[in-house]
């Protein structure tokens, strides 16, 4: 199991944002997990890679506890995340933005850079080539010197799931990657992410966007009010009762099931 939570609760004073979740990532998987607004999603990926810490339970990441590690020691581990608001260095150029996350794990060093080193420059191209292989994948190639800040706002959303990826993690945490996006850009936000995890990436996603969810995940955790109430297939999911009782009510939930959808 790639990742692993055991009964992991958050809490904000007296309010239990995350309760008693057990989460399960398996390797090379695209999961999702979804829930009414305020149900604990965003809180539950800042569990996860380290901004809130645990009030009782535990994270497994590769098999090591990272419950009580900071954020960027869970990063060096792997893991990397985009965030519900775009935070993208809107001021530098795309490719700019790509590139700051592939320097952490760059081979040169101070003295390197200060004399422009043939190391250097040797890296520098290794680590342009890589930034330009990236933005292919999600057609942004052509823009590479464009201001960040002049992209239009889907072409932004994806950028930002490339800086993360750029830092090559085990496991991609998307955190609704479809806000704000059109039809046609949701359809491509599907294709980018199957590609992501064809590139042997696990990818765990929040999404309101029921028909990406649906089209993209092979399992879905839905939670409610902080607390895991369903666990299954796209299939499972459309058809159990609590979760359509957590969106729509549990009256609309009879008139939704009687109506035979």
């Amino acid at each position: 199991m790639l990742l692993q939570t055991e009964n992991l609760t958050k809490r904000f004073g007296g309010l239990v944002a995350v309760e008693s979740l057990n989460l399960q990532v398996r390797e090379g998987e695209i999961l999702g997990l979804i829930g009414p607004n305020g149900a604990g999603k965003t809180t539950m990926f800042n569990l996860l890679t380290g901004v809130h810490k645990a009030s009782e339970g535990s994270v497994h990441f590769g098999g090591v506890d990272i419950t009580r590690k900071a954020v960027h020691e869970i990063a060096q581990m792997g893991m990397a995340r985009t965030f519900q608001n775009i935070k993208l260095f809107g001021s530098l150029s795309v490719e700019d933005n790509v590139k700051i996350a592939l320097y952490p794990k760059s081979k040169v060093n101070m003295l390197n850079s200060i004399l422009m080193t043939r190391t250097y420059r040797e890296e520098m191209e290794r680590i342009e080539q890589k930034a330009y292989e990236l933005l292919a994948m999600v057609g942004l190639e052509s823009k590479g010197k464009h201001q960040a800040s002049s992209l239009a706002y889907g072409e932004q959303r994806y950028l930002e799931i490339i800086r993360a990826l750029a830092t090559d993690p085990t496991l991609l945490i998307l955190d609704e990657p479809g806000a704000g996006m059109n039809g046609t850009e949701s359809e491509q936000l599907v294709e980018h992410i199957r590609k992501i995890r064809s590139a042997g990436h696990t990818v765990l996603l929040i999404e309101h966007d029921m028909s990406v969810i649906m089209e993209v995940c092979e399992r879905i955790y839905v939670i409610n009010f902080g607390k895991q109430i369903a666990e299954g297939t796209p299939l499972q999911i459309q058809n159990n009762t609590k979760v359509i009782e957590a969106y729509l009510g549990e009256e609309d939930a009879e008139d939704y099931v009687h109506a035979g959808n």
